[in-house]
């Protein structure tokens, strides 16, 4: 009679639960970050874009906005709290109304999603709007919509402007949704 070792079932089961977990973040990583739920308004009291990205952002929000006969709002929210991002020059020279679409500029504070998601509840609140598409870059679109969502009753509608997302942007949504999850839940 041969007898196995007690810990051999222990190695298995814990090698088990590693695969499991790994199997899991990859999961969680290709639907948050890779492949997020995004959608295509039909009509929206407002489109709003988070400032970041590289551009796709802003071009993805013009989409909706700039031909009559497609456009989904009369309204363009820019946040303008991250100077760096290709838009902000735009933005600079463009709050107000063009006469087709007004464009509102706001600073969120802090200058964070979360300052960008109390900014976007006020506006709701203030504007009364119902439904408002929100853009920004596939790999940031869960946890900007988490945010958003905590901070205002209306129906928010995530727009994902297409990006790859680079591994220091997955490991950065990944932290911040954490915190987002665990450490920060409220809006305020």
């Amino acid at each position: 009679m041969t007898t196995r070792p007690r810990w051999r079932g222990s190695v298995r089961i814990g090698a088990a639960g590693v695969l499991f977990t790994l199997v899991l973040l990859v999961a969680l990583t290709v639907r948050w970050f890779l492949i997020p739920n995004t959608g295509q308004p039909d009509a929206v009291d407002a489109v709003v874009v988070l400032a970041g990205g590289r551009g796709e952002r802003l071009t993805r929000a013009m989409e909706l906005v700039e031909d009559p006969e497609s456009r989904v709002a009369e309204t363009l929210v820019l946040s303008i709290g991250n100077s760096n991002w290709p838009g902000s020059e735009l933005v600079g020279r463009s709050c107000g109304d063009d006469g087709e679409v007004e464009i509102v500029c706001f600073e969120p504070v802090p200058d964070s999603t979360k300052g960008e998601a109390m900014a976007i509840g006020r506006l709701v609140e203030e504007r009364g709007w119902q439904r408002v598409a929100l853009v920004t870059s596939g790999y940031h679109l869960h946890r900007a919509t988490l945010r958003t969502e905590r901070c205002t009753d209306a129906e928010i509608v995530p727009v994902a402007a297409p990006v790859g997302p680079t591994p220091s942007q997955i490991l950065h949504e990944w932290l911040g949704t954490i915190e987002a999850q665990v450490l920060d839940r409220g809006c305020r």
